[in-house]
């Protein structure tokens, strides 16, 4: 005989929904809990100890060993992947190749180097040598006075100006990991930068000039002003640096001649995919594991989401750009000829 809902009592539909809804929770409690065994089985772990992290604090907050991935300061699952080798890099801790290959004197990889400059360039460098003397006060202390109207005018004359430089092998980015006055950088640093500076030192004193370009990348927490400070600041870092490779005060004296600076802070940024395409350009950052993830970004630069490319294009423009020029710089020449 079939029951209608006619013939149950109130508690009797009291009941049944009791059950229904025990059922419905029996079953979602069942699905939770392979979800999270499958999650447990593929290997999840929690951050080690929750330290949370941005681009900016990552030097910071975590440890050298560390990166800042997903705002957590986490360890790298496996060894960084190999990428080609930089300017004076041990053989073997890197991929040799290309247009590099490995002196088997001091087991360190070199990139042929360059001896001649296009015509081109040659006009661009005579330019901005006579724009330095010229539009610029405190000559041989870099353009730490150049007005912001001529700076802007130069870059109109020469649009090419990144095209043409980034053409000149052997060059370097040097990576500056925020905005912070130089005498606020941590000294474990100061000494890295001069370590890796070490590498570049053959290149360096055999050039004929030395081009120094300084950069800021403004964010929400600077303006137009304090960014030029900075670059200069960074520029003025980078010379004592560059300087410190010769060892007798002759020699550094040597080295000096050959500067010619131009900050030009926010002006004229860099733009990731120009570097993309020079093999033979060096990076060198605050750490180890910031130069990797560096270059290892330029890389993949396809693939970088929104917020990866952002946090790029602020490390490549906080940044001083050096160049060894292996050709004479004609003006330079004369004036050079001219002293007594």
């Amino acid at each position: 005989m079939l029951t209608t809902t006619d013939d149950l009592t109130p508690d009797d539909i009291r009941t049944a929904r009791f059950h229904m809804f025990m059922s419905a929770l029996a079953t979602g409690l069942t699905i939770l809990a392979l979800y999270l065994g499958s999650e447990l089985a593929g290997g999840y772990s929690p951050p080690p100890d929750g330290r949370s992290c941005n681009p900016t604090t990552e030097s910071e907050v975590c440890e050298e060993d560390e990166s800042c991935v997903n705002n957590q300061c986490q360890r790298p699952p496996t060894p960084l992947p190999a990428l080609p080798c930089q300017e004076g890099e041990l053989c073997g801790e890197c991929a040799c190749e290309g247009e590099f290959s490995c002196d088997p004197t001091s087991n360190r990889c070199h990139a042929r180097q360059e001896e001649v400059c296009s015509p081109e360039v040659v006009r661009l460098l005579t330019d901005l040598r006579r724009f330095e003397q010229e539009k610029c006060q405190g000559v041989g202390t870099g353009a730490a006075t150049c007005a912001p109207k001529d700076l802007r005018n130069f870059f109109i004359e020469h649009q090419q100006f990144n095209e043409l430089i980034l053409g000149l092998k052997n060059g370097a980015t040097v990576l500056f990991d925020k905005n912070q006055p130089i005498a606020e950088m941590p000294g474990a640093q100061a000494s890295y930068y001069a370590q890796e500076f070490a590498s570049l030192g053959d290149r360096l004193k055999q050039a004929r000039h030395i081009l120094i370009i300084g950069r800021a990348s403004q964010d929400r927490h600077s303006n137009q002003s304090f960014d030029y400070v900075l670059a200069q600041a960074r520029i003025t870092e980078v010379q004592q640096w560059i300087t410190q490779i010769e060892r007798t005060p002759q020699g550094q004296d040597d080295m000096r001649k050959k500067f010619i600076t131009l900050a030009i802070g926010t002006s004229n940024p860099l733009e990731a995919a120009r570097l993309t395409n020079s093999p033979q350009h060096n990076f060198i950052a605050w750490r180890a594991q910031a130069t990797h993830s560096v270059r290892a970004s330029l890389r993949e630069l396809a693939d970088l989401d929104a917020e990866k490319l952002r946090t790029l294009r602020l490390w490549l423009n906080r940044s001083v750009f050096i160049v060894p020029i292996p050709c004479e710089i004609p003006e330079a020449l004369a004036n050079r000829d001219a002293q007594p």
